[in-house]
Protein backbone atom coordinates (compact mmCIF):
# COMPACT_ATOMS: atom_id res chain seq x y z
CA UNK A 1 0.00 0.00 0.00
CA UNK A 2 3.21 2.35 0.19
CA UNK A 3 2.22 3.45 -3.26
CA UNK A 4 -1.00 4.86 -2.44
CA UNK A 5 0.64 7.84 -1.31
CA UNK A 6 2.80 10.14 -3.71
CA UNK A 7 6.37 10.52 -2.06
CA UNK A 8 5.92 13.56 -0.58
CA UNK A 9 9.20 15.45 -1.51
CA UNK A 10 8.92 13.61 -4.87
CA UNK A 11 11.59 11.70 -6.32
CA UNK A 12 14.25 14.06 -5.18
CA UNK A 13 14.57 12.54 -1.50
CA UNK A 14 13.82 8.82 -1.56
CA UNK A 15 13.07 7.16 1.81
CA UNK A 16 16.60 5.04 1.85
CA UNK A 17 18.04 8.85 2.05
CA UNK A 18 16.41 9.86 4.87
CA UNK A 19 17.95 9.08 8.63
CA UNK A 20 16.27 9.33 12.45
CA UNK A 21 16.82 12.30 14.12
CA UNK A 22 15.90 12.47 18.12
CA UNK A 23 15.29 15.83 19.51
CA UNK A 24 13.72 14.62 22.61
CA UNK A 25 15.23 15.71 26.09
CA UNK A 26 15.83 12.37 26.96
CA UNK A 27 18.72 12.33 23.90
CA UNK A 28 21.84 12.36 26.01
CA UNK A 29 23.67 13.91 22.34
CA UNK A 30 21.67 16.58 22.67
CA UNK A 31 22.14 19.86 25.21
CA UNK A 32 17.98 20.28 25.49
CA UNK A 33 18.96 24.23 27.34
CA UNK A 34 20.13 25.14 23.89
CA UNK A 35 17.96 23.58 21.82
CA UNK A 36 15.73 26.89 21.62
CA UNK A 37 19.06 28.08 20.09
CA UNK A 38 18.77 28.70 16.08
CA UNK A 39 22.56 28.21 15.64
CA UNK A 40 23.00 25.33 17.87
CA UNK A 41 19.94 23.05 16.51
CA UNK A 42 20.61 23.92 13.06
CA UNK A 43 24.44 22.35 13.83
CA UNK A 44 22.72 19.44 15.64
CA UNK A 45 20.35 18.99 12.47
CA UNK A 46 23.07 19.53 9.74
CA UNK A 47 25.51 16.99 11.54
CA UNK A 48 22.84 13.77 10.67
CA UNK A 49 23.16 15.10 6.78
CA UNK A 50 25.91 13.65 4.34
CA UNK A 51 25.76 12.74 0.73
CA UNK A 52 23.54 9.62 1.51
CA UNK A 53 21.34 11.16 3.83
CA UNK A 54 19.25 14.58 2.51
CA UNK A 55 16.20 13.79 4.84
CA UNK A 56 16.25 13.87 9.36
CA UNK A 57 12.81 12.57 10.17
CA UNK A 58 11.54 11.91 13.62
CA UNK A 59 9.42 13.53 16.23
CA UNK A 60 6.02 12.01 17.08
CA UNK A 61 5.18 11.67 20.28
CA UNK A 62 8.62 13.54 21.57
CA UNK A 63 8.89 15.43 24.62
CA UNK A 64 11.07 18.49 23.18
CA UNK A 65 12.81 21.32 26.00
CA UNK A 66 12.26 23.16 23.23
CA UNK A 67 9.15 24.49 23.53
CA UNK A 68 9.19 25.98 27.28
CA UNK A 69 11.60 28.51 26.17
CA UNK A 70 8.96 29.74 23.60
CA UNK A 71 5.92 31.76 25.73
CA UNK A 72 3.39 30.67 22.60
CA UNK A 73 4.08 27.11 24.48
CA UNK A 74 4.67 27.37 28.02
CA UNK A 75 2.07 27.64 30.45
CA UNK A 76 2.39 27.42 34.29
CA UNK A 77 1.58 24.79 36.37
CA UNK A 78 3.94 22.21 34.13
CA UNK A 79 0.79 19.97 33.53
CA UNK A 80 0.15 22.81 30.77
CA UNK A 81 3.36 23.15 29.12
CA UNK A 82 2.62 21.74 25.53
CA UNK A 83 6.08 19.97 25.18
CA UNK A 84 5.23 16.22 23.63
CA UNK A 85 5.19 16.80 19.67
CA UNK A 86 1.82 15.91 17.89
CA UNK A 87 3.65 15.33 14.02
CA UNK A 88 6.66 14.55 12.45
CA UNK A 89 9.38 16.46 11.15
CA UNK A 90 11.34 16.18 8.24
CA UNK A 91 14.47 18.14 8.08
CA UNK A 92 15.62 19.07 4.82
CA UNK A 93 17.00 21.84 2.49
CA UNK A 94 15.02 25.25 2.53
CA UNK A 95 13.33 25.47 -1.16
CA UNK A 96 12.55 21.59 -1.50
CA UNK A 97 9.15 21.28 -3.30
CA UNK A 98 6.05 20.04 -1.27
CA UNK A 99 4.03 17.31 -3.17
CA UNK A 100 0.67 16.42 -1.48
CA UNK A 101 0.58 12.50 -0.77
CA UNK A 102 -2.91 12.54 -1.85
CA UNK A 103 -5.62 14.42 -2.87
CA UNK A 104 -7.63 17.37 -1.17
CA UNK A 105 -8.93 20.74 -0.98
CA UNK A 106 -7.24 23.60 0.70
CA UNK A 107 -9.19 23.33 4.03
CA UNK A 108 -6.89 26.81 5.41
CA UNK A 109 -3.64 28.14 5.22
CA UNK A 110 -2.22 31.23 7.58
CA UNK A 111 1.13 32.68 8.13
CA UNK A 112 1.36 31.79 12.23
CA UNK A 113 4.85 34.58 12.49
CA UNK A 114 5.12 33.82 16.49
CA UNK A 115 8.81 32.55 17.85
CA UNK A 116 8.84 28.73 17.30
CA UNK A 117 5.32 28.66 15.36
CA UNK A 118 4.59 27.38 12.35
CA UNK A 119 5.14 30.17 10.01
CA UNK A 120 3.51 29.57 6.42
CA UNK A 121 0.95 27.03 7.36
CA UNK A 122 -1.28 24.80 4.43
CA UNK A 123 -4.05 22.30 6.12
CA UNK A 124 -5.86 20.11 3.17
CA UNK A 125 -9.05 18.38 3.86
CA UNK A 126 -9.04 14.54 2.64
CA UNK A 127 -12.00 12.51 2.05
CA UNK A 128 -11.25 8.40 1.92
CA UNK A 129 -14.19 6.03 2.11
CA UNK A 130 -16.79 8.67 3.69
CA UNK A 131 -14.13 9.42 6.61
CA UNK A 132 -12.80 13.12 6.72
CA UNK A 133 -9.80 14.29 8.09
CA UNK A 134 -7.13 17.22 7.53
CA UNK A 135 -3.08 17.14 6.91
CA UNK A 136 -1.07 20.04 8.12
CA UNK A 137 1.71 21.20 6.30
CA UNK A 138 3.67 23.71 8.39
CA UNK A 139 7.16 25.76 7.66
CA UNK A 140 6.32 26.58 4.36
CA UNK A 141 7.96 29.59 2.52
CA UNK A 142 6.12 32.69 2.19
CA UNK A 143 5.09 32.06 -1.30
CA UNK A 144 3.86 28.88 -0.70
CA UNK A 145 0.66 31.10 0.68
CA UNK A 146 0.34 33.25 -2.69
CA UNK A 147 -2.63 32.37 -5.06
CA UNK A 148 -4.17 29.51 -2.55
CA UNK A 149 -7.97 30.09 -2.06
CA UNK A 150 -10.03 27.76 0.37
CA UNK A 151 -11.94 25.31 -1.36
CA UNK A 152 -9.12 24.88 -3.98
CA UNK A 153 -8.10 21.08 -4.96
CA UNK A 154 -5.19 20.00 -4.56
CA UNK A 155 -4.35 16.40 -6.64
CA UNK A 156 -2.35 14.39 -5.85
CA UNK A 157 1.22 14.42 -6.61
CA UNK A 158 0.86 18.62 -7.33
CA UNK A 159 3.71 20.55 -5.77
CA UNK A 160 1.88 22.95 -3.65
CA UNK A 161 4.37 24.25 -1.58
CA UNK A 162 7.98 24.47 -0.27
CA UNK A 163 10.14 24.54 2.53
CA UNK A 164 10.56 27.41 4.18
CA UNK A 165 14.07 29.39 5.46
CA UNK A 166 14.69 30.39 9.17
CA UNK A 167 13.68 33.75 8.35
CA UNK A 168 9.50 33.25 7.86
CA UNK A 169 9.36 29.75 9.71
CA UNK A 170 9.60 30.37 13.64
CA UNK A 171 13.41 30.82 13.75
CA UNK A 172 13.25 26.94 13.27
CA UNK A 173 15.96 25.00 11.02
CA UNK A 174 14.48 24.23 7.24
CA UNK A 175 12.46 21.57 7.69
CA UNK A 176 8.55 20.37 7.12
CA UNK A 177 6.33 19.55 10.22
CA UNK A 178 3.53 17.72 8.77
CA UNK A 179 0.51 16.46 11.44
CA UNK A 180 -2.94 14.35 10.58
CA UNK A 181 -5.79 16.18 12.51
CA UNK A 182 -9.50 14.29 12.64
CA UNK A 183 -11.39 17.34 14.39
CA UNK A 184 -10.38 20.94 13.66
CA UNK A 185 -11.94 22.26 16.81
CA UNK A 186 -13.67 24.80 14.34
CA UNK A 187 -9.95 26.09 13.84
CA UNK A 188 -8.33 27.65 10.37
CA UNK A 189 -4.90 28.03 9.53
CA UNK A 190 -3.42 26.88 12.58
CA UNK A 191 -3.98 23.93 14.85
CA UNK A 192 -2.03 22.59 18.11
CA UNK A 193 1.63 21.30 17.18
CA UNK A 194 2.50 20.35 20.92
CA UNK A 195 0.27 18.69 23.37
CA UNK A 196 0.63 19.29 27.53
CA UNK A 197 0.64 16.43 30.06
CA UNK A 198 -2.45 17.43 30.48
CA UNK A 199 -4.09 16.91 27.37
CA UNK A 200 -2.21 14.58 25.89
CA UNK A 201 -4.64 12.32 26.02
CA UNK A 202 -7.39 13.88 23.78
CA UNK A 203 -4.74 15.44 21.76
CA UNK A 204 -2.79 12.52 20.44
CA UNK A 205 -6.67 10.77 19.62
CA UNK A 206 -7.47 13.41 17.64
CA UNK A 207 -3.91 13.51 15.72
CA UNK A 208 -2.42 10.15 14.97
CA UNK A 209 0.76 8.81 13.90
CA UNK A 210 0.79 10.78 10.63
CA UNK A 211 3.46 8.59 8.78
CA UNK A 212 1.02 6.26 6.59
CA UNK A 213 0.92 9.85 4.16
CA UNK A 214 4.62 9.29 4.41
CA UNK A 215 4.20 5.78 3.32
CA UNK A 216 5.90 4.14 6.18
Amino acid sequence: MTDKYFPIFGNAHPKEHWVPIDLSESNPNLNFDRTCEPDYLDNFVCSHFNESCTVAIGGYREKRATYRNASHFSALPASEVRDRHLGIDLWVAAGTPVYAPLEGVVHSFAFNDLPFDYGPTIILKHTVDDNEFYSLYGHLSLDSLEGLQEGQVIFRGQEFARIGDRTVNGGWPPHLHIQVIRDMYGLKGDFYGAASEKEQVKLFSNCPDPSFLLGL
